[in-house]
């Protein structure tokens, strides 16, 4: 008995530790929430078996969307690797989610500031937990994907698949670019500009061709922010260059 249970105990131990840390730990999370963090692993993981992109693509998306990756890289705890990711409607602090494609492995989620209010989280999220083709499509959908099979086998092809892949990429950019301008048309306050301008690089790299005009936003936010006094003239200043770069982010969306 107590070797089987040293045994139960090695074999646990041997599991590796797998977590996710997200870097700003004073923000309030909520579903929805876009993010920036990293996955961090102990010495114990194989990264040439459990690679970013094994986690990214085996966590259900109604937990985690990462929507990007750096690769792994050592650190002084092991292994990590840096992440941007969306906190999705069944997300929870303090809990392990499973890697689907890695075995029983399984990462543990952060002690974060949580506000679970569900109706946070954004209606066009929900396209991917339901993605076109999929087993679940198809039961509901019974007259339509018999029709969209015989069409397939008719006409399928490698192109044919291209197309379909593109359309999904620019309906996702297109909610992702809906969602950002939404936070920018409801930040009205000087706190609430400081909370864009923390995401200032993950803005710069959604919206290329504002990219100029999202660098002079953020540097003359920059030059008020941090001062011990701010007068409501300046706000008020801060808030009229808002839309104005408002302007050009709904041209880039109007764009796609």
């Amino acid at each position: 008995m107590i070797q089987f249970l040293l045994g139960l105990i090695l074999s646990m131990s041997a599991l590796a530790q797998i977590e996710l840390r997200l870097d700003d730990s004073n923000q309030i999370y909520k579903p929805g929430s876009i993010a920036e963090g990293s996955i961090v692993a102990d010495e114990s993981v194989n990264i040439s078996q459990i690679s970013p992109n094994t986690i990214k693509n085996g966590i259900d998306k109604k937990y985690l969307f990462i929507f990007s990756t750096s690769a792994w890289e050592k650190s002084q705890e092991g292994w990590k690797f840096k992440v941007k990711l969306v906190l999705g409607p069944d997300f929870k602090p303090s809990d392990k989610i499973e890697i689907s494609n890695a075995g029983t492995q399984q990462i543990d989620t952060p002690d974060i500031k949580w506000d679970g209010a569900i109706g946070e989280i954004p209606q066009t999220y929900i396209y991917n937990e339901q993605e076109l083709f999929s087993l679940n499509w198809f039961v509901k959908n019974k007259i339509f994907a018999a029709l969209i099979i015989v069409t397939f086998l008719l006409l399928s092809s490698f192109a044919g698949w291209k197309v379909l892949k593109k359309i999904k990429r620019k309906k996702a950019k297109k909610n992702l670019i809906q969602k950002l301008i939404s936070e920018v048309e409801s930040a009205n306050t000087l706190q609430q500009l400081s909370a864009i301008w923390k995401q200032r690089d993950f803005y710069k790299e959604i919206f290329l061709n504002r990219k100029k005009g999202l660098e002079e936003f953020f540097n003359d936010l920059n030059q008020i922010q941090f001062k011990p006094q701010v007068n409501e003239g300046e706000v008020n200043e801060i808030l009229k260059k808002k839309e104005i770069l408002l302007t050009g982010l709904r041209e880039e969306l109007n764009g796609i």
